[in-house]
């Protein structure tokens, strides 16, 4: 209004010379009148705008908590990337069933491998055997879901997948760290049997077999002995370091639900990544992550490989 008002002072007074005030006064009583009357114009209904965001919000409409994870990738081709939400409902978040959202849209399981193949028909040919589905898995939910859903995906040719999670430290609210993903392979359920059979053959040939067990209580079996969750690294490191020639299988316990499974699965991975920032810096004097050299990232992953397998029944 002010500045409206001084920027046609000179002219009124030009104009009217001694009756110049009373034009003043009439001007600025007629610009505030217009500026009241057009700041009173919802040009843009932010309410309506909101709403329409909110509506396709997954963590406004449903409980997503996701687990929380030291170790962690980027995924940075989105081209190749498609988002399963496996979520509860708000409204009865205690005897809520498992809700896969998928774009949006509720699919019920039994038509989950239709709409997987639905997508794969809207992506190149060339493409569909390097897509990869990130899974965002609210953490209370059963692992009994969980692997019934990664068997419909392995049956419709989806083998790359990633568990979605956050940071255990974070800066920010946590629905901040949407990018953050461990990185798995499924088993090829529809693939010829005798390979199969074959493939599972080849996990008891290793010297150094490590089962892993969750059970309900929190605890887990560790090559049939009890342990607590907090003493799963020191015991599996010291294995590794006794044996380096080691496979984990890693067994699904239905009743367990998801943030107690992926902590197992995320303390088995940071152990590799420790051994292998040791071996690394006492072979190339600097950490694995920060090796250039494809032939000195290959002699550490040979030395310490990433041998977990998740099994399921």
């Amino acid at each position: 209004i002010i500045v409206l008002f001084f920027q046609t002072w000179k002219t009124i007074r030009l104009v009217y010379k001694r009756r110049s005030i009373k034009w003043l006064l009439v001007s600025m009583i007629v610009l505030t009148a217009i500026s009241i009357g057009l700041s009173r114009i919802n040009l843009i209904d932010f309410k309506k705008m909101n709403n329409g965001i909110l509506q396709k919000s997954i963590h406004y409409n449903y409980n997503l908590k996701l687990p929380e994870s030291d170790v962690y990738q980027y995924m940075a081709k989105r081209s190749l990337i498609e988002d399963i939400y496996i979520v509860t409902s708000k409204e009865n978040p205690d005897n809520s069933e498992p809700i896969i959202v998928i774009n949006n849209n509720e699919i019920a399981f039994i038509d989950l491998s239709k709409k997987i193949k639905e997508l794969q028909l809207l992506k190149d040919e060339a493409d569909v055997n390097f897509l990869t589905f990130q899974l965002h898995i609210h953490r209370d939910i059963k692992m009994n879901f969980i692997n019934k859903t990664k068997y419909e995906l392995s049956k419709a040719g989806i083998f790359k997948i990633a568990y979605m999670v956050t940071p255990s430290n974070t800066k920010y609210d946590k629905r901040y760290y949407q990018k953050l993903c461990f990185p798995i392979k499924l088993p090829r359920y529809n693939s010829d049997s005798t390979k199969f059979q074959e493939m599972y053959k080849k996990l008891n040939e290793f010297e150094n077999i490590i089962e892993i067990k969750p059970l309900e209580t929190g605890d887990c079996l560790f090559n049939d002995t009890l342990i607590k969750i907090e003493n799963l690294k020191g015991k599996f490191k010291k294995q590794m370091i006794e044996n380096p020639d080691y496979i984990v299988k890693l067994y699904s316990n239905g009743k367990v639900d998801f943030s107690s499974y992926f902590k197992i699965l995320s303390d088995l991975w940071m152990v590799v990544n420790e051994l292998r920032d040791v071996y690394s810096m006492s072979e190339y004097s600097r950490k694995y992550k920060m090796l250039r050299n494809y032939e000195e990232v290959k002699a550490v992953r040979k030395k310490y490989p990433i041998l977990i397998y998740e099994m399921t029944d």
